[in-house]
């Protein structure tokens, strides 16, 4: 998993089009199945986590530049950061 975390990361959220939670867990599914083994409870947090820290930095960098925050809303944060195990 420790190579896998960072593509899984990459192939959610840096996608163009900016999913939705439900698509995310989608690809999730997906991915585990196309690995023919489904996530731990663990790994399944880091991907969570993963992606909801690269989300942040983007709308931190929104906000630093003037720009509104739309990448991540306070919602959606609560919503992946419950699913990363921290809420």
């Amino acid at each position: 998993m420790a190579f896998e975390l960072p593509v899984v990361d990459a192939a959610i959220y840096l996608y163009p089009a900016l999913p939705t939670v439900t698509e995310t867990g989608e690809f999730l599914d997906a991915y585990a199945t196309a690995r023919r083994r489904p996530f731990s409870p663990g790994e399944l947090q880091r991907c969570w986590a993963a992606g909801v820290w690269t989300r942040a930095f983007d709308a931190k960098c929104e906000q630093a530049t003037g720009q509104p925050v739309t990448r991540l809303t306070q919602d959606e944060a609560h919503e992946r950061l419950c699913r990363a195990g921290t809420r």
